[in-house]
């Protein structure tokens, strides 16, 4: 969960928002196709038009096959999203 702050300039009249990332934060500019996959925590802002898309694999072979599923949110270009380094994990009741 990444942390959002909006302010007013009230000099000019434009908004500033801030936000804050766990770890460093990167931005990453894709071209128009190309994709890059992200983990649903590492991923704090997108432009509007960068499309993104939930993809899901069950795990079907190792220590853990049949127990459970990868998900991480594949996101295409063109545009900008910001990348944080680590994450908070929310504590859940399962």
């Amino acid at each position: 969960m990444s942390i959002a702050f909006l302010a007013r300039d009230l000099k000019y009249g434009r908004w500033v928002l801030w936000l804050h990332g766990y770890g460093n934060v990167f931005e990453v500019t894709l071209k128009p196709g190309e994709q890059i996959d992200i983990e649903p925590g590492g991923w704090i802002y997108k432009d509007r038009t960068v499309q993104m898309e939930a993809k899901f694999q069950k795990l079907t072979a190792g220590l853990f096959a049949g127990t459970g599923r990868i998900v991480w949110n594949r996101f295409t270009g063109p545009g900008r999203i910001g990348l944080q380094s680590m994450y908070l994990h929310m504590p859940t009741e399962e």
